[in-house]
């Protein structure tokens, strides 16, 4: 009886020992080296409740996306339609998320549904009047590619948000998409929660637009951009010696493309000697805004 007692009593000082060895790094000091090497010396991860912190709940303007979209379709239509040589008086987006177009003669109405039907099927055709020998249709985007715009757009602030968070160093950051337009951010211990509103409350958006050659930099600089134009700074960081550049840019305003249309970009490596460069995969409407456009200003 006795010597079960004491194997009872050995085998409980030896549990309480390894429960000990395993605790000691969540509440002990710092380790010596050899402690890193054959124990475990992760900690405990305190979380929100505990630690104090940041908890944000964002909302993504998901119908904002829907509207831009449907304004860079109108200036693809108009482009397509003038290839077409389909005349029209003009394109107007009306009530948010729809499109209005005025065709100039009548005639052009068949020709106008073809090219809708081959290039913008994701187009609906909501109502059309036929008067005095002039057309006015009324589109609406579909349900499908509405949903599909939304989702793209809460995506990607999602992924925004994750690259600027990783910036401040967070432990077990919990990010996370909450229905179709919010998303929730806790930030257990945060130091600088201002600095981090700030930070992941901007706007983020990629857009393409083309360099103004015909002006001046300088003299836009000195006497204001020109209309229809606006400077943005260009800033490069040297990485060997961390020196930072900044050049201005005279841009025009006007967006001709944006990362909506954007399936897939990675870094990838362009020869033998490993040169980086960013490789980018359009849809198939991005693919035919970015040819329109690469071949519109060839050597540009």
């Amino acid at each position: 009886m006795e010597r079960n007692f004491k194997w009872r009593l050995l085998i409980a000082l030896a549990v309480l020992v390894v429960s000990l060895v395993y605790v000691f790094p969540s509440i002990g000091p710092d380790l010596p080296t050899w402690w890193h090497k054959i124990l475990p010396t992760e900690k405990v991860h305190l979380g929100l409740d505990l630690r104090g912190g940041m908890h944000l709940i964002l909302e993504v303007q998901t119908q904002k996306a829907v509207e831009s979209s449907l304004d860079r379709t109108a200036e693809e239509l108009k482009f397509s339609l003038r290839k077409a040589s389909i005349a029209i008086r003009g394109i107007t987006r009306i009530e948010g998320d729809k499109l209005v177009i005025e065709l100039t003669r009548q005639s052009d109405l068949e020709k106008l549904n073809k090219e809708l039907d081959r290039n913008f099927e994701y187009l609906v055709t909501k109502e059309t009047v036929e008067e005095n020998g002039q057309v006015t249709m009324t589109l609406g985007i579909s349900g499908g590619e509405a949903k599909r715009v939304r989702e793209m757009a809460a995506r990607q602030a999602l992924e925004t948000i994750r690259n600027r968070i990783d910036q401040f160093g967070v432990s077990e950051p919990d990010i996370r998409p909450q229905g179709e337009d919010r998303i929730i951010i806790q930030l257990p211990g945060i130091k600088d929660p201002k600095r981090a509103a700030r930070l992941i409350g901007q706007t983020a958006r990629l857009e393409f637009k083309l360099v103004e050659e015909e002006h001046s930099v300088q003299r836009a600089l000195t006497k204001g951009p020109p209309p229809g134009t606006e400077i943005l700074i260009l800033v490069k960081i040297d990485r060997e010696t961390g020196r930072t550049t900044k050049t201005p840019l005279l841009l025009r305003k006007r967006v001709l493309l944006t990362g909506e249309y954007i399936t897939d970009a990675r870094v990838a490596l362009y020869n033998l000697f490993g040169t980086p460069y960013v490789s980018i995969n359009f849809d198939s409407m991005g693919a035919r805004i970015f040819e329109r456009i690469t071949v519109a200003n060839i050597k540009k």
